[in-house]
C-alpha cells in the first residue's frame, strides 16, 4: 500500500511507473472530498478490496493545470488540507487492518502521518511496517 501526497513532477513519473508495472491506483479528488462525492471510508473500502489482487498506490497528486484549477474552485490550502487530511486518516484506518501488512508513506506538504505518530507535516518517504510501526527512510526512484 502506498501513500502519495506530493504534487511533484518526480511523483507523476513514478505514479506513471507503478501504473504501466501493474499496479492499481486511486486519485483522490479533493473536490469530490469537498462535495462528499466521495469519502476516506469508500476509498479504505476500495483500496481493502484492490489490495487483494495487487499493489495499491492511492494518491493526492494531479497536473499543474488540475492543481491549479482545483485550487482556484477551493483555495490552496482547503485543496492541500482536504487530501492531506484524507491520506492521514486512510493510512491510519489501513494500518489497522490485518489484511494491510507495509504502508509507504510518499511526503506531500501538508500531509499529516498519522501512521507513524509524526506529528509535524511529513516531507519525508517512509515504510510504516507492522506489527512493530517502525519508521525507515526510503529512497522512492
Amino acid at each position: 500500500m502506498i501513500l502519495a501526497g506530493s504534487r511533484s513532477g518526480s511523483t507523476l513519473v513514478q505514479i506513471a511507473a507503478f501504473r504501466q508495472g501493474g499496479g492499481t491506483i486511486c486519485q483522490i479528488d479533493p473536490i469530490a472530498l469537498h462535495t462528499h462525492e466521495t469519502t476516506v471510508e469508500a476509498v479504505a473500502a476500495w483500496a481493502t478490496e484492490a489490495l487483494r489482487e495487487r499493489p495499491v498506490l492511492v494518491h493526492g497528486s494531479a497536473s499543474p493545470t488540475d492543481v491549479q484549477r482545483t485550487q482556484e474552485q477551493l483555495g490552496a490550502d482547503k485543496a492541500g488540507a482536504l487530501v492531506g487530511s484524507a491520506l492521514s486518516e486512510l493510512g491510519a484506518m489501513l494500518a489497522s487492518l490485518l489484511s494491510v501488512a507495509n504502508i509507504v508513506v510518499a511526503g506531500g506538504r501538508g500531509l499529516r502521518c498519522s501512521i507513524c505518530s509524526i506529528k509535524q507535516p511529513c516531507n519525508l518517504a517512509h515504510e510504516v511496517a507492522k506489527p512493530a510501526l517502525r519508521r525507515e527512510t526510503l529512497t522512492l526512484t
